[in-house]
């Protein structure tokens, strides 16, 4: 043999590895995932994979996989294990939702467990394991069409709830401390003092709006024995925004026993104890809302604890007609005006969340008005009850401007405070229930010259207040927020008959929603883009004068 002959082998190993990606990108694939392969140095991730909606729209909803073969036989029960490094659980624990895949080359059969999974099962056994060069996966779930879209539905689920229990951190750390200005400058900061006293004062808020990997980045500068209970607070509250669960729950434990000096890093920190533990796996669904209970008992003034009331009381408002969650928001209006300015922040954000629930219940009686209209019509007695409904408009009216002068009036507060994004919230929802306003309108006025010219020039201020939200919220990033203020403008162009620009803002929404994973928004944007009508329930719904 020419020494020329003297190649590379081709090993089993080798054999078993192309055998286990052909395997994955088999089975991984539409109509439930779109695989992003990994090309640079990976550490153990070998495949990034996002998940596809049932609407067959990309998320950007996505994890990681690791892959793993063997030749071996299974267990008794038809498991198998496979062992690996401590160091990279800890990785894939680092992007949540991470999975490891294992091929069975003889039964030619594909198997998962999730790391989180792994990681619980050995937290439940104790503390030892944290010690060990290894652990063992043990594989007993099959890859097939069933589990396929079951690790569909789990991701998208589960990456929603992360994204909503996300965006409410967000506030609940946004706001709890002093107004900042922030300074790229500051990542070259080298002064340990300055860098512990500048995340001790400011690094949940410089999270909140955007910065989280700056914090991180300023934290390894510093010295873990100098890390005090409220810089490794904020650190676990940047690592949480950045998807780094299990880095998270690390400083979260070193600050577990601290006595924090005030009420509010308190309840921040005992609400983000349970949501990492949900998003690990540790906790269930329910055993995550009975922990969130028990902080708003034990913390009942603190500045998360009532962002998590407030968003708990907005969620129950808008889902039925029972005026007690506008009511209980109106309560917590008054007591947080009652504890002083220091709180003239959060009165604020409270006072939109009341006034948006008082509006919802308003558009209910609207909506009742009409349908008992149209029942006495059809039935021949609506000359009989003319009177009454005259006398319900009148005060139905009557409630509605008071609305409007209460919703200005806070707006007012906001700009005088320069909370930028708070004013940008309270602009997104005034401005929406301004759009029902109109379609409540052209329902139940019959149209003038001047009535119109009016109907135009006030979706005009709709425009430009949308816009100027939009941007605010894309000065303190936002997207979400912003995403959904450009939303609301697509339906003002098309009140305005600018089907066009309705269309063409509708297009640049469905692609941010499309990269930042919002699926109910891409859906509703893309109807527009296709030619619906962004208010198509209104559109169906009968005139009173008609």
């Amino acid at each position: 043999m020419s020494h020329l002959d003297d190649l590379p082998e081709r090993t089993d190993d080798h054999v078993g590895e192309t055998e286990n990606r052909e395997a994955f990108r088999a089975a991984f694939k539409d109509p439930y995932f779109l695989i992003r392969e990994e090309k640079e140095r990976d550490y153990g991730v070998d495949y990034v994979v996002e998940a596809i909606a049932q609407t067959k729209r990309p998320m950007n909803i996505r994890f990681h996989a690791q892959l793993k073969a063997s030749i071996g036989e299974a267990k008794k029960d038809g498991s198998f294990s496979y062992s690996v490094e401590r160091t990279n659980l800890n990785y894939l624990l680092n992007s949540p939702r991470s999975v490891y895949v294992f091929f069975s080359r003889e039964k030619k059969t594909l198997f998962y467990a999730w790391a989180e999974e792994v990681y619980a099962e050995y937290e439940k056994s104790g503390k030892d394991w944290q010690s060990q060069d290894s652990v063992t996966v043990r594989f007993k779930n099959v890859v097939d069409a069933a589990a396929l879209k079951q690790i569909n539905e789990q991701v998208i689920a589960e990456a929603t709830r992360e994204r909503d229990r996300r965006l409410l951190m967000v506030k609940q750390g946004g706001y709890m401390l002093a107004a900042f200005h922030y300074d790229p400058a500051i990542e070259k900061v080298t002064d340990v003092t300055a860098l512990l006293k500048l995340l001790a004062s400011s690094g949940l808020a410089l999270a909140a709006h955007g910065h989280a990997q700056q914090v991180l980045t300023l934290g390894d500068q510093v010295p873990p024995a100098s890390l005090t209970p409220e810089v490794r607070l904020a650190l676990a509250y940047a690592a949480y925004m950045l998807g780094r669960h299990a880095t998270a729950m690390d400083h979260v434990r070193m600050c577990a026993e601290a006595d924090f000096a005030d009420g509010d890093r308190k309840a921040l920190r005992a609400l983000l104890e349970p949501t990492l533990r949900r998003s690990m796996g540790l906790l269930s669904g329910e055993q995550l809302l009975e922990a969130v209970r028990h902080v708003e008992r034990t913390h009942p003034d603190a500045v998360p604890t009532v962002y998590a009331r407030l968003e708990r009381l907005r969620r129950e408002g808008l889902r039925g007609d029972d005026a007690a969650p506008s009511e209980a928001a109106r309560k917590i209006v008054e007591s947080l005006q009652a504890r002083g300015p220091s709180l003239a922040p959060l009165a604020v954000q409270a006072t939109f969340v009341w006034l948006e629930l008082r509006f919802h219940l308003l558009q209910h009686e609207f909506l009742e008005q009409v349908t008992m209209y149209r029942m006495t019509e059809a039935m021949g007695i609506a000359d009989k009850t003319a009177d009454h409904r005259a006398a319900g408009a009148v005060v139905l009216g009557e409630d509605y401007r008071a609305w409007l002068t209460e919703f200005e009036t806070a707006l007012k507060v906001a700009d005088a405070l320069k909370l930028d994004l708070v004013l940008a919230e309270g602009l997104y929802v005034y401005e929406t229930c301004t759009i029902q306003d109109t379609l409540q309108s052209d329902k139940i006025v019959a149209s003038t010259p001047d009535l119109a010219k009016g109907r135009r020039e006030k979706l005009e201020r709709s425009l430009a207040r949308l816009d100027l939200a939009a941007k605010k919220f894309h000065g303190a990033h936002a997207i979400e927020q912003e995403l959904r203020a450009k939303m609301a403008a697509v339906e003002v162009w098309w009140l305005l008959d600018k089907k066009d620009e309705a269309r063409k803002l509708a297009a640049h929404v469905a692609a941010g929603a499309t990269e930042t994973g919002l699926p109910e928004l891409l859906a509703r944007a893309s109807a527009v883009v296709a030619g619906e009508s962004p208010v198509a329930p209104f559109d169906a719904l009968p005139s009173m004068f008609e």
